[in-house]
């Protein structure tokens, strides 16, 4: 994080969580986090792991476009999200081929 990010209106600080609420996560995610409590999160680079949004960050933070990153956004981050985005269309495909073949899809009880 740059001096810039502190001024940046879409910067807020951030408090890491205690010990206690990090128990159960991978030692890399728990890292992350204490890491976090050095910084502040930037609301153009939102938590969207499933961890963070687990352990309630990121609702506050606002959806953006992908050509609404900031300049100090890690650009690896974009191949995940091209691949995960790849991933979500193929089960969308896939979902929407069964739906075809044997009619919408329904939980047990429905």
């Amino acid at each position: 994080m740059t001096r810039a990010c502190k001024n940046c209106e879409f910067f807020e600080p951030f408090t890491a969580p205690d010990e206690a609420t990090l128990v159960g996560l991978s030692s890399d995610n728990a890292e992350r986090m204490r890491n976090l409590g050095q910084s502040g999160l930037c609301r153009i680079n939102p938590p969207t792991r499933m961890w963070e949004v687990a352990l309630g960050y990121g609702a506050a933070f606002p959806p953006v476009g992908r050509d609404e990153w900031c300049g100090h956004f890690n650009p690896s981050q974009r191949v995940f999200d091209a691949a995960f985005d790849a991933v979500d269309a193929r089960i969308e495909t896939e979902i929407a081929r069964v739906q075809k073949e044997r009619g919408p899809l329904t939980l047990p009880g429905d």
